[in-house]
């Protein structure tokens, strides 16, 4: 289970997670098709939201924006 994998580096930082309100946000690459639960997620007032992008390759990236609406 990933919150057990945490367990210890988390407390070595003496930190902790909270079960109940932390979840996993798919940052996949924006060329990966599927469907995930969450794609988005808000911290501290800001809705996190992916958007896609390139480089100065035109290689597509997957970025996140702040999104305060």
């Amino acid at each position: 289970m990933f919150f057990e994998d945490l367990k210890l580096p988390m407390a070595e930082s003496k930190a902790e997670l909270h079960v109940e309100k932390t979840n996993l946000v798919c940052c996949e690459e924006p060329n990966h098709k599927g469907e995930f639960d969450r794609t988005r997620f808000d911290f501290l007032g800001f809705t996190i939201i992916p958007r896609g992008t390139h480089n100065n390759s035109n290689q597509e990236l997957n970025i996140f924006h702040l999104h305060t609406g």
